[in-house]
């Protein structure tokens, strides 16, 4: 098991503290799992890109379709929750995600 799955098992054993507001700053979880594996936090489903703008990029979970604004600079992981688990408008979602 190599040091990634070993920290994410551990963090998985652990009660995780997560954002759950529209416009909500992600937790330090939350941005080291979007970051070191590209996974939803929520579930652990892919993340498919969506729009961006300047360095922000946004993603929606393919499984829950959670979304999330990130922004890396430097190596620093910052970000938003857009929306909490659940269609927001199903229309919208599959333009911009291609779902």
């Amino acid at each position: 098991m190599n040091w990634v799955d070993q920290l994410w098992s551990l963090l998985a054993s652990r009660e995780v503290q997560r954002s759950s507001k529209e416009r909500e700053d992600l937790t330090d979880y939350e941005r080291h799992v979007i970051h070191q594996t590209n996974k939803c936090p929520d579930c652990g489903g892919g993340l498919l890109p969506g729009p961006r703008g300047g360095s922000a990029q946004n993603f929606c979970c393919a499984v829950c379709h959670s979304e999330f604004n990130v922004t890396v600079i430097a190596g620093a992981v910052l970000g938003q929750r857009i929306s909490d688990r659940g269609p927001r408008d199903v229309g919208e979602k599959a333009w911009c995600y291609g779902l």
